[in-house]
């Protein structure tokens, strides 16, 4: 009977990481971003990150491979390239400094604490509530939730919000399967782009 549970378990872990990979859409108004002129993308909110990977240099991280991987999903063509042509015929604004720098606040201790709770859809309203953000009609970000090895996975939650509520307006969750060779850079970098790779293609 043990071996039992296990096994479905398993089976029901493995659903559900195939499931997340499509991506789990979250939608309360669209009209309001139909009805935009404008939108501002924030870049990445890595103030959140749990990362669970033992081979990180803990001196690294934001000095190094934060900035690295913002970098790098740009050259791919999956930052304010693709989100400027997802919104395409709304004036497009870039601020890759307001919700990124969040990070340089957060000590590096708390970015790799695996035993503290993953954000969710609710945590990310709140989030989005916080943002000292102003002015503008909607908002893109994408808050990073995890990097796991063990998995070989990436969790981003890429977000549409009004700037004058702060309300979120649409979401997508997605797991990006990460594992490409090379450096830890380049590791995770392959699932932060193919998470975007779901937003683009539900949104």
């Amino acid at each position: 009977m043990k071996y039992l549970f296990i096994i479905l378990l398993l089976s029901f872990s493995s659903l559900y990481s195939q499931n997340h990979r499509k991506g789990i859409e979250y939608t309360y108004d669209l009209s309001k971003i139909e009805s935009a002129d404008t939108v501002t993308w924030f870049g990445w909110d890595y103030s959140h990150l749990i990362i669970n990977d033992h081979k990180l240099n803990l001196q690294d991280l934001k000095t190094k491979w934060i900035p690295y991987w913002y970098d790098s999903v740009e050259d791919d063509g999956f930052g304010s390239k693709r989100i400027k042509k997802q919104f395409s015929g709304k004036v497009f604004l870039h601020d890759p400094r307001t919700i990124q720098s969040l990070v340089s606040a957060v000590p590096e201790t708390k970015l790799v604490d695996i035993y503290r709770a993953p954000i969710n859809i609710d945590s990310v309203k709140y989030i989005v509530k916080n943002y000292k953000v102003s002015g503008g009609d909607i908002g893109v970000v994408s808050i990073v939730s995890e990097m796991r090895k063990r998995d070989i996975s990436v969790i981003i939650f890429t977000v549409i919000f009004d700037m004058r509520t702060k309300e979120v307006l649409y979401c997508v969750q997605a797991n990006g399967k990460a594992g490409d060779k090379g450096s830890l850079g380049r590791f995770y970098n392959k699932g932060l782009v193919l998470a975007m790779k779901v937003f683009t293609k539900k949104f």
